[in-house]
């Protein structure tokens, strides 16, 4: 149950990181809080190409994103509005979940910088991608600290008081 516990643990803090980002203003979302730090769609932008990414590697084809295009991922999806960016970051969301209840046999060629590659099982290369946005997303709280927003309350164990609450108030 591990891999699947921190698949939907994945979609729900996403849900919930996503809900905060959409009340957010275009200024406060496109805004460049300091060189550092840079912007919350640059954050956003980048957990979104790491994703597509992901997906290129298994050679997914997805039905709401060309993973064919030329001049990579982060160039297009750095033109997004924040709708489409937090629109398209839930989709990559709901299709990590997938792959990872449903195609988590195998693996999957990684490749180096130096043009040759490694081979990963499939679960732990999808860890690696809710690792990556664990950490972004730690890096979106600092953004949303320093435009004075409510942070993403996204430890794992809330996942799992959440769901426990839910389950009493079902009884």
């Amino acid at each position: 149950m591990g891999m699947k516990n921190l698949a939907n643990y994945h979609l729900w803090v996403g849900d919930k990181s996503r809900e905060i980002l959409q009340s957010l203003s275009e200024e406060e979302f496109f805004r460049n809080l300091d060189p550092i730090l840079g912007s919350t769609k640059n954050k956003v932008v980048h957990i979104c190409s790491a994703l597509l990414r992901c997906f290129s590697l298994l050679k997914k084809d997805l039905e709401f994103f060309d993973l064919h295009i030329e001049g990579g991922f982060y160039q297009i999806v750095d033109q997004y509005s924040q709708s489409e960016l937090i629109q398209l970051w839930e989709q990559l969301d709901n299709q990590l979940v997938s792959e990872i209840q449903n195609n988590s046999d195998g693996t999957v060629a990684v490749p180096r910088n130096d043009g040759d590659s490694f081979c990963m099982m499939k679960l732990d290369f999808y860890l690696q991608y809710i690792t990556h946005t664990i950490y972004h997303r730690g890096q979106l709280n600092y953004c949303l600290k320093k435009l004075e927003k409510p942070r993403i309350e996204g430890d794992y164990l809330h996942y799992f008081n959440e769901i426990d609450t839910a389950l009493d108030e079902n009884i």
